[in-house]
């Protein structure tokens, strides 16, 4: 039951953070993740580095800001087809 206040005020913690330094913590976790995964992956977890490998990628994606440029590129896909039908 410890362990869980315990996780329970580092996720309060965070949360009480800036949006970008909740980004830039994100990011560094992320690209952390991704460095243990060649050594779990030579280990032989393969399953593993593939769930731990998306997790980072979905982080990085969410990190970066990768929404926001995805719906810029489908708005633009949008005008650009109506222009031209």
């Amino acid at each position: 039951m410890n362990i869980i206040r315990r996780i329970d005020g580092w996720i309060d913690s965070f949360m009480r953070l800036s949006p970008v330094t909740k980004r830039v913590l994100t990011t560094i976790l992320c690209v952390v993740l991704l460095c243990l995964c060649g050594p779990l992956g030579a280990a032989g977890y393969d399953k593993l580095v593939d769930y731990f490998s998306f997790i980072a990628a979905a982080g990085l994606c969410w990190s970066t800001g990768f929404w926001y440029v995805l719906r810029g590129a489908l708005i633009l896909l949008a005008w650009w087809l109506r222009i031209f039908r």
